[in-house]
């Protein structure tokens, strides 16, 4: 939880104002949030772009909630960062928003993000006064540095016509404010990691296990994996007397490219593939650190999964999680992937420390995100609504 997160009440309930949420689908970890919150606002209508992206390794699920898919046109962007990585992007249209909000006239709309539908969202909130419009915003400061003068000119006056604007985390505070919304709209909505995915048992790890390093995460220019491999295969080359293994789950384009990297005899990489998300836990459970070397992101819910499960954060610097959570020598380290030798050096620091240690630090893990679970995400959603409705 955000040190300085609004104070929010575990029984707020607006029972008398319809709501709708519009989002581009419904991750996994979203799911038992938006259940949470709909359990606050049982007038809660959902609205998606898509059922689903296909960088995702699962089908949607909506659970107990009440899902339209919209009328909706996608486009493929490269956001090119100035970073140097480049990544496409999907970016959607839900054309028919503006007309199923003057439609269904919900009392007060929740919008994630500051695309169309958001737009869409602040012209309803100016033809019917007495509406209300709460945005969603999850970006950070690293990853809104690459985006031009037209979000930069829109994006004000649209966060204007809000009367409550969520975020995420401190640098997406920090970002909000430094575009001019002020104290009193804010308040915090963090991400909270899926139950299931979650290692639930004993912090503590066998010896031979508490060194062994697990990547989760696509395999693209963005997350930054070949950097992670080739930084160990350098320590391990430099550490001849000493067994180093790395796991890595995902898919993308990079596979090969991670299988070719010159690799010396101590350095064991297992390539686990696709892992479901269900099994999740069992695969934490088999290991004792985590790296996340992310070159942008604007959170990275993969430090939270990992800190559950007991597992301190080797985390790039560049990745909201990272700078929000881990604390160095705490429960993990913190690197700057275009620094030199920083990931080297906080995977040295961890390879200097003993079972017993890296122990001590996954449980100071697991404490750092106790509280930071659905039902609390749930709460925040629909405080934010009530709060909006108070204006």
């Amino acid at each position: 939880m955000e040190p300085n997160a609004t104070t929010v009440e575990s029984e707020t309930v607006c029972t008398d104002s319809s709501t709708m949420l519009l989002i581009n689908y419904i991750t996994k970890h979203q799911l038992p949030a938006f259940e949470a919150a709909y359990e606050r606002l049982p007038n809660l209508q959902i609205c998606i772009s898509v059922e689903m992206e296909p960088q995702r390794d699962y089908k949607a699920e909506y659970g107990t909630l009440q899902v339209q898919v919209q009328r909706n046109i996608t486009f493929r962007k490269k956001w090119a960062h100035d970073s140097g990585f480049e990544d496409q992007l999907h970016v959607h249209f839900p054309y028919d928003t503006l007309w199923r909000l003057l439609w269904s006239r919900p009392r007060c709309v929740i919008s994630f993000e500051l695309g169309a539908r958001s737009i869409f969202s602040a012209l309803y909130r100016m033809i019917n006064p007495k509406s209300r419009l709460v945005l969603c915003i999850n970006v950070s400061e690293h990853t809104e540095r690459s985006w031009g003068r037209i979000r930069r000119w829109i994006r004000p006056w649209l966060l204007r016509t809000a009367d409550v604007v969520t975020y995420n985390g401190p640098s997406c505070r920090r970002y909000l404010e430094s575009i001019g919304v002020p104290d009193s709209k804010l308040q915090h909505a963090p991400y909270a990691a899926h139950p299931a995915m979650l290692y639930g048992g004993p912090t503590e790890r066998p010896s031979a296990l508490r060194h062994r390093f697990l990547y989760v995460g696509q395999l693209v220019e963005r997350k930054n994996p070949l950097y992670m491999v080739e930084e160990l295969a350098r320590w391990a080359k430099a550490n001849p007397e000493r067994e180093i293994e790395l796991s890595i789950a995902g898919r993308g384009v990079l596979r090969e490219s991670i299988e070719a990297i010159a690799r010396p005899s101590n350095f064991k990489l297992n390539m686990l593939g696709v892992v479901d998300p269900q099994k999740l836990p069992e695969v934490m459970k088999e290991h004792g650190v985590m790296i996340f070397p992310t070159l942008a992101d604007e959170w990275g819910l993969v430090t939270n999964e990992a800190m559950h499960s007991g597992l301190p954060v080797i985390g790039s610097a560049y990745a909201q999680s990272t700078l929000a959570l881990v604390e160095d020598g705490i429960n993990g380290f913190q690197f700057t992937p275009d620094t030199p030798d920083s990931l080297y050096s906080a995977i040295d620091r961890v390879l200097q420390l003993s079972a017993e240690e890296l122990d001590a630090m996954g449980r100071n893990a697991r404490q750092t995100v106790e509280n930071i679970t659905p039902n609390y995400a749930g709460r925040c959603i629909a405080a934010a609504v009530c709060n909006a409705i108070s204006k």
